[in-house]
C-alpha cells in the first residue's frame, strides 16, 4: 500500500469517525471525500474550522510517515459559492493557503465543463489545426501523409476523450480537418 493510499485510507477513518465531511454535489447523488492523482491531492470537505484541523491532523500524518513536506506556498483552497467571507477567513487563516475563485485547468484540461463544451475544447481543435498547418505543402507521400494523421493528429484529443465526452460537432469539425489535410 502506498503512502497515498494509506493517506487517502486516513480520510476515509476520519470521515466514519464523523470528523471530516465528505461534500455532497447534489441531493442524492454522489457524495466525494478525495482525488488523489499522481503528486496531487484534492480533498473535499465541510468549509469549517473544525474541519480544517483535521485536515491539518492528516497532512501531519502524511508528512511524518513520508519525510515529506506539503508545499503550502503551492496549496490552495477553493470554497462554494454559499460559503460566508467570514467562514471562508477563518479557514484560510488557519490553513494558512491562498483562495483561489476557479481552478482554470489542471493537467491541461478544463475543471469546470458544463453543457456546452464546443468553446472549452476549441484548443483541441486550433492543435489539430496547427499541426496541419505546419505540414502542408511539405511533401509527404499518400501514405507518409496517413502515418502522421494516424500518429500524431489522432492523438491529441485521446487524453481529453477518456476524460470528458466530446460533441458530435468537435468530433466532426476534426474530421473535417483530417480529410482536408
Amino acid at each position: 500500500m502506498s503512502l497515498k493510499d494509506w493517506t487517502g485510507s486516513l480520510v476515509i477513518i476520519m470521515e466514519n469517525d464523523n470528523k471530516l465531511h465528505e461534500l455532497n454535489f447534489d441531493r442524492g447523488a454522489l457524495t466525494v471525500s478525495h482525488l488523489l492523482f499522481a503528486d496531487d491531492s484534492f480533498i473535499f470537505m465541510d468549509a469549517n474550522k473544525e474541519d480544517a484541523r483535521v485536515l491539518c491532523d492528516v497532512l501531519k500524518f502524511y508528512g511524518d510517515a513520508s519525510s515529506q513536506l506539503v508545499n503550502f506556498d503551492k496549496s490552495e483552497v477553493y470554497f462554494g459559492k454559499d460559503v460566508p467571507n467570514s467562514i471562508r477567513d477563518e479557514v484560510i487563516d488557519f490553513l494558512q493557503v491562498n483562495q483561489v475563485d476557479c481552478h482554470e485547468k489542471y493537467l491541461g484540461f478544463p475543471t469546470f465543463a458544463g453543457r456546452c463544451k464546443e468553446y472549452i475544447f476549441l484548443f483541441i481543435k486550433n492543435r489539430v489545426w496547427n499541426k496541419l498547418g505546419g505540414w502542408n505543402g511539405t511533401g509527404f507521400s499518400a501514405a507518409g501523409k496517413e502515418i502522421l494523421l494516424n500518429v500524431v493528429v489522432q492523438a491529441i484529443p485521446i487524453y481529453a476523450m477518456a476524460c470528458f465526452k466530446l460533441s458530435k460537432q468537435l468530433i466532426n469539425d476534426l474530421h473535417r480537418l483530417i480529410a482536408y489535410f
